[in-house]
């Protein structure tokens, strides 16, 4: 028995004289091997960093590994981007896009089909049959050849910016168009940006930006539009009813399904019978869905055909490969580049944007099925399931049922419990509100004026110091209850939260000391994937709270110069996060911060030895995320309002 994983492998493709930076242009591969002993990869149009369209015509030479500008001979299409490309035999079709007219400060959208003759390098218009209906204008619609005279046109964003989810087919022996009509049932949201392709007896559609939605990551099939349906078995684990109607069909299949998407490039992987895709912009939302962010993508994902059934299959870096110099020999992520395959099983990247940059790199993607023989050594499924509930077992169980009453000198269940260890000295602390914050630090926190700089570096997360350090030295202590690192030790709004979750895990109502140290124990030790909805704000406003007595632990005993050390960091890096601008991804690391400040705070000044606070190793994305105080604030319909217009 074997087992089989897919690993995949980048190199640069830097060759003299490339087609200048791009995103929103389209790429053919034409098959000259007979006549030429080479493939030829063809670039045409894309918008470039100044946001001007482009009309130009370049041409890869694959054996030669040689760039060509070429000047057809004829007048060929107006300059545009975002426009749809498929090609049969030596011919290159391009359909659509848009270009952006300055003088008039608007987007001109076409709805025109152009061929480029590969033998002759001339373009020409297919003009439509007056006697039929033509698609409206549109951009970023897909389009997919069903047979050698055929193409089949689907979705798109139209002048307005609204969705389209229309079918046209353009019969290339005929000059005319016709619109697919639909049998009634389900069928796919209008989107545009999405990827289409055929499959079988099947057109499929993935992916795309969605009004409301956003990206998405569902997969559709059409069938009823390539040949007789009857000469394939494939139906792809999906078994609707032969009708002579075209009709659409969501595919639900196993595997683990790519992440929502739209901007992405889809190119055949013929080897594999199936469909390759990479890249991408997606968005994260907020664990409350409150907020949103986009995240660029570099992944890649294959559609794998076995049989008569589809499935996912992930595709990771090749085997051996460090993790630095796989980053090193991997194109940044994007989205509005354009992936294509060649004969011998390599696929070919270009251009796209990362969201700052409109990039002009050229990429070799070159995947490889590796077969591991099953040896004593390998962890199967259920032993590594085993492995990690032991690894990330929580530090304090489910309680048993609670108890009917507390009788005196009697412990509560949830003191009885181990407490984790990277909480410590918080383990039978009572009577302090702080569970383990010093008696003398409760009374002689510094005091910080409540000023527009500290609030601003407040949500910067940085320690908010008025007038410099010698500001402290001064302070009266007398009222540390409102001290911006420490807030009073009855703050009923702050305790609500921790003591309404402890009373929930204790299934008991005893002292709000018992309360609040069962809360925390439950917030230090919780497994992300357990942490409910709910808990989040209570987890941040905790942090924020804990954060600020950290910081004056690190004041009591270093004196204040304590806050200008740039070699003396203390944890506290989401203290500017609220509830709504926590995505999944963040939830493990804030957890981390979490129990890190609870030991910190806990310890009582003997902070990493010596009195000397722990430096905290925050890699680069880490400090990045640490100044983002959420997504920019303008609306979404403003940001895809002036997208659409910049593309």
């Amino acid at each position: 028995m074997t087992l089989s994983t897919l690993s995949l492998q980048w190199n640069a493709a830097t060759y003299l004289q490339p087609p200048s930076a791009r995103c929103g242009h389209i790429c053919a591969v034409i098959d000259k091997i007979e006549e030429f002993g080479t493939e030829l990869v063809v670039i045409h149009g894309g918008i470039n960093s100044q946001k001007a369209a482009l009309a130009d015509l370049s041409v890869l030479q694959v054996a030669n590994e040689q760039w060509l500008d070429l000047e057809p001979s004829a007048l060929g299409p107006a300059a545009r981007a975002f426009h749809a490309a498929c090609s049969i035999g030596p011919r290159v079709y391009i359909f659509a896009g848009h270009v952006y007219l300055p003088e008039q400060k608007r987007l001109h959208q076409f709805n025109d089909l152009w061929v480029l003759d590969t033998d002759t390098w001339q373009w020409e218009r297919k003009d439509a049959s007056p006697d039929h209906p033509a698609p409206n204008p549109r951009d970023r619609s897909s389009i997919v050849p069903l047979d050698d005279h055929r193409l089949l046109i689907y979705g798109g964003a139209d002048a307005s910016n609204r969705r389209l989810d229309d079918v046209w087919i353009y019969d290339l022996n005929t000059s005319s168009w016709s619109e697919v009509g639909i049998s009634s049932g389900s069928k796919p949201r209008a989107r545009c940006s999405s990827t289409l392709f055929s499959l079988g007896n099947r057109v499929l559609v993935f992916g795309g930006d969605i009004v409301t939605v956003g990206p998405s990551n569902d997969l559709w099939s059409l069938r009823g539009v390539i040949g007789d349906e009857s000469a394939s078995r494939v139906d792809f684990t999906i078994h609707a009813p032969a009708s002579a109607t075209p009709q659409w069909t969501q595919l639900q299949l196993p595997g683990p399904a790519p992440a929502p998407r739209r901007g992405h490039a889809a190119a055949s992987a013929t080897p594999w019978g199936g469909i390759i895709f990479a890249g991408g912009r997606s968005e994260q939302k907020s664990l409350l869905g409150i907020k949103k962010q986009s995240e660029y993508l570099m992944d890649v994902v294959l559609l794998q055909r076995q049989m008569d059934t589809l499935q996912w299959r992930s595709v990771e870096p090749a085997i051996g490969s460090s993790r630095s110099s796989a980053a090193s020999a991997t194109p940044v992520a994007r989205e509005k580049h354009t992936l294509c395959a060649l004969k011998d099983g390599r696929f070919f990247l270009y251009g796209g944007t990362d969201g700052t940059t409109t990039l002009g790199d050229a990429w070799w993607l070159s995947l490889e099925d590796i077969s591991l023989p099953e040896t004593s050594d390998l962890v199967t499924l259920s032993d590594l399931e085993k492995q990690l509930a032991v690894q990330h077992q929580p530090a304090i169980g489910p309680p048993p049922p609670p108890l009917l009453s507390l009788g005196s000198g009697q412990q509560s269940q949830q003191q009885q419990y181990e407490r984790p260890a990277a909480v410590g000295p918080l383990a039978g602390v009572n009577g302090s509100y702080w569970a383990g914050l010093p008696s003398s630090l409760q009374t002689v926190v510094p005091q910080l004026a409540n000023t527009a700089l500290t609030t601003l570096k407040g949500r910067l997360g940085y320690p908010a110091v008025p007038g410099g350090g010698d500001a402290l030295a001064s302070v009266p202590t007398t009222s540390a209850g409102s001290s911006v690192f420490a807030p009073p030790v009855g703050d009923a709004v702050d305790d609500e939260g921790l003591i309404s979750l402890g009373r929930s895990l204790l299934g008991v109502d005893t002292t709000r000391e018992e309360l609040v140290l069962a809360a925390r124990e439950y917030l230090s030790s919780v497994l992300p994937s357990e942490l409910k909805l709910g808990s989040l704000p209570i987890l941040m406003t905790d942090y924020r709270r804990i954060a600020r007595a950290g910081w004056a632990v690190a004041v009591a005993t270093l004196g204040p110069d304590a806050l200008f050390h740039t070699d003396t960091l203390l944890s506290g890096r989401y203290m500017h996060w609220t509830a709504e601008d926590i995505r999944m991804k963040d939830v493990a690391s804030i957890l981390e911060d979490y129990r890190k400040l609870l030991a910190a705070v806990a310890s009582g000044g003997d902070i990493g030895g010596g009195g000397q606070l722990k430096e905290e190793v925050v890699t680069e994305e880490e400090e990045e995320d640490s100044f983002i105080a959420g997504p920019p604030p303008s609306s979404e319909q403003y940001q895809e309002q002036q997208e659409h217009t910049n593309e």
